[in-house]
């Protein structure tokens, strides 16, 4: 992503958690409208007409997969989005925002996952988790520089049902010193995991010395050593003071 991109989304993620959007939200929303900012401003009808007016969900994610095709299902789905209830826009606005991002050989892949981890589409946590591994094993095999994207949406979608290879991945993310635009939300997101109780350890190969509570405040201090404006930054320093209470109580 450039960098004027990176600042839009960093500007419209703020612009979503002053509209009281959970952060995770607030993050997809940010870099869906910093990628596409007309076609979500405008609506259905002045972005693709009366064309995309029952949009499929399925045919979208095939016109992803394919790269003649890709341009126009990646407008389709900002405009599907629209129409969901915040839950589901929030799953399918995190490929949209990362569409732009992926290895073009991987979209399809990511598309599909995203699409199996709509409980609307699919019910059985099984297939989701195994999309998901997919995901996560094409993620893993990649150069580093294709893997913070594909990490962190990989992460995203196990966490429901194998949360410590959430874990495991986001912790991959943050040793790589990954800086995407979703790197404030891997951050929460392990901070959280580590101070909500015992750590899962679900195929989590990610363990650490530290102690739980330790760990925790040492991100949360590097991320807002990095970026102290960021908007998420009262989230980090709300849950760093917990990190503290709980390395003093331990």
């Amino acid at each position: 992503m450039s960098t004027e991109r990176t600042m839009s989304t960093v500007s419209n993620v703020g612009k979503g958690v002053a509209l009281g959007l959970a952060p995770a939200l607030a993050l997809a929303l940010g870099m869906a409208l910093a990628l596409f900012p007309s076609t979500v401003a405008a609506g259905p009808a002045a972005a693709a007409g009366e064309a995309l007016e029952g949009s499929d969900p399925e045919r979208i994610v095939a016109r992803l997969a394919d790269a003649e095709t890709r341009g126009e299902a990646e407008e389709e789905l900002l405009v599907w989005i629209r129409e969901l209830p915040p839950e589901r826009a929030s799953l399918w606005l995190r490929l949209a925002a990362a569409v732009d991002r992926l290895p073009p050989d991987q979209v399809g892949a990511a598309a599909h996952a995203v699409l199996l981890s709509d409980p609307v589409f699919e019910a059985d946590p099984v297939r989701q988790v195994a999309a998901a591994r997919e995901l996560r094993d094409a993620a893993l095999e990649l150069h580093p520089s294709g893997q913070p994207v594909l990490l962190a949406l990989a992460a995203h979608l196990l966490e429901p049902e194998a949360p410590g290879e959430a874990l495991d991945l986001r912790r991959r993310y943050l040793a790589g010193g990954f800086e995407g635009p979703e790197a404030g939300e891997v951050v929460m997101a392990v901070a959280r995991a580590l101070l909500d109780g015992p750590a899962p350890v679900d195929g989590s190969t990610g363990v650490s010395d530290e102690a739980p509570a330790d760990e925790a405040r040492r991100i949360l201090e590097e991320f807002l050593e990095g970026a102290p404006e960021h908007p998420m930054a009262p989230e980090a320093r709300r849950l760093r003071a917990l990190a503290v209470r709980a390395g003093e109580g331990s």
